[in-house]
């Protein structure tokens, strides 16, 4: 009986936002043929509005809409709006972004991954208003790792938009483009800077903290911790199950346990994909030996042995731990190698720079 009425409230929820849904829809409808007549003022020279996600399994606040602001440079943050997809009153949303597009001279709509027929807010139809009125589009893609996602998400929105930014990997670029959507480029996303911990002062050997997983695309990481665990091998940090994560530490805790970190595991296998994920970049800036698996994600940007250190079996990896632990210059030197070639090629400055408009 418990479980009947249950799903009758289950059911009458989804009716609920159905009939909500469709009623805001007819009512963004009316709102566009309205707006279409009137003339623009442009009171004012531009304004960013940045939509982010909502917060990812086991987080109150996404790690990843809260270190990407704080790195949001200062002189521009009273130019910057920040809305959610989807909020469960979207229409007053997308109100207010049409009152953007009639006020501003030069809007600059930023979506962060932005899944077409999933958000309701910002509707498609919303944004190629928002384009026809002048709208500046940028969107900035973390999953893009497989032809499948490419066509499900990128190229089935290439005619929104001006600039497409892939934050996984540069090798996906022109095995995916097409030669009508020829506006991506490539940069990893703003990492916050934390205070440098000198070596001596670090209290963990080797930190790990991601997901993982006994079947699918993360299976392979939980054997190697398994492992390791067998080895006497301890692990600091947060390995959690995708599928089922509870709760996760805040982004404070997780970068300030790395940074007192001498060496952090890193895994850039996606099911079948090498992927650049933002740990990687996190785990560098830190000024911690980047440990992981060997692939070609770098390119020739990063040189194994030199920046970062890569293994390629489990036998190899516990060679080199064991190893690195009578090793501590060793640790050091690569360490501050690999921070320093991380900062020579990626500021932060340089991806806002493209992201935003200069002149505000």
């Amino acid at each position: 009986m418990k479980a009947a009425g249950l799903r009758v409230f289950k059911f009458l929820k989804y009716l609920i936002k159905r009939i909500r849904d469709s009623l805001f829809s007819f009512i963004e409808l009316l709102l566009i043929i309205c707006f279409k007549l009137l003339p623009r003022f442009s009171s004012k020279k531009s304004r960013n509005m940045l939509f982010l996600p909502r917060p990812g399994r086991g987080l109150k606040i996404s790690s990843t809409d809260d270190s990407l602001l704080r790195t949001f440079p200062h002189d521009k943050r009273l130019n910057l709006v920040i809305e959610r997809f989807n909020r469960k009153f979207w229409i007053l949303g997308t109100l207010k972004l049409m009152l953007l597009c009639l006020l501003v001279k030069k809007p600059n709509i930023i979506l962060l991954q932005y899944v077409k027929d999933f958000h309701k807010f910002p509707s498609m139809r919303l944004l190629f208003f928002c384009q026809s009125r002048g709208a500046e589009i940028v969107k900035i893609w973390m999953d893009s790792y497989s032809q499948s996602l490419w066509e499900k998400r990128i190229l089935a929105i290439s005619d929104l938009g001006t600039i497409n930014v892939v934050a996984d990997s540069p090798e996906f670029i022109p095995q995916y483009s097409k030669i009508s959507n020829q506006y991506y480029y490539y940069i990893p996303l703003p990492t916050q800077a934390f205070p440098f911990v000198p070596f001596a002062e670090r209290k963990i050997f080797l930190y790990y903290s991601g997901g993982v997983s006994n079947v699918g695309i993360y299976s392979d990481r939980g054997k190697i911790l398994n492992l390791l665990e067998a080895h006497n091998i301890e692990v600091a940090g947060y390995s959690y199950d995708w599928g089922n994560p509870g709760t996760r530490p805040s982004y404070d805790t997780y970068r300030s346990e790395l940074s007192g970190s001498l060496v952090a595991l890193n895994f850039t296998g996606k099911g079948t994909e090498d992927v650049l994920v933002g740990r990687t970049w996190e785990i560098l800036s830190s000024g911690v030996l980047l440990l992981q698996n060997k692939s070609q994600v770098f390119g020739s940007l990063f040189i194994p042995g030199v920046h970062y250190i890569e293994f390629d079996s489990e036998d190899h990896l516990l060679e080199i731990l064991l190893e690195l632990r009578s090793k501590p210059k060793l640790i050091a030197k690569i360490s501050m190698a690999g921070m320093e070639r991380y900062h020579e090629l990626y500021k932060n400055e340089v991806f806002w720079n493209k992201i935003i408009p200069t002149e505000l």
